[in-house]
């Protein structure tokens, strides 16, 4: 069976008068006098003087140039002979290493004397087992 459904159109009228308007109580303030606000920005009276006094107050001063050194290179080709010639073939003295034998790994990879079991249990342990069912309210 199924649930009775509780949320159909009911048969009351419904009131849709609230009590907002009738519990207010309005009350009479005065306006109050539109007003304009007081201007300053007007242009001034004194006339705009169109220089300033920063160049005639700046005082230049007499740097003195410092010269460009170069550094000194000190990179330059030599005056003596190179030699060509290493001491490491004079001063390497051949030494006979004895050679390691050459040995093959352990196969221990081979096939085994047992039949192998290809059967798994898990069709034998799984039970389907149902659950009660409950009645529908």
């Amino acid at each position: 069976t199924r649930p009775s459904d509780n949320l159909g159109p009911s048969d009351e009228q419904m009131e849709d008068a609230t009590t907002s308007r009738s519990a207010y109580d309005a009350k009479a303030a005065p306006r109050t006098p539109a007003t304009r606000p007081s201007d300053n920005l007007g242009p001034s009276e004194e006339q705009l003087a169109g220089d300033t006094t920063t160049g005639s107050t700046y005082l230049q001063h007499a740097a003195p140039r410092t010269p460009a050194t170069r550094p000194s290179d000190n990179l330059g080709p030599s005056d003596e002979q190179m030699e060509d010639a290493t001491t490491s073939r004079s001063t390497y003295d051949e030494k006979a290493a004895p050679r390691t034998p050459a040995t093959r790994p352990s196969d221990n990879l081979g096939p085994s004397d047992q039949q192998m079991e290809d059967a798994t249990t898990t069709r034998s342990t799984y039970g389907q087992q149902t659950a009660p069912r409950t009645p529908a309210t």
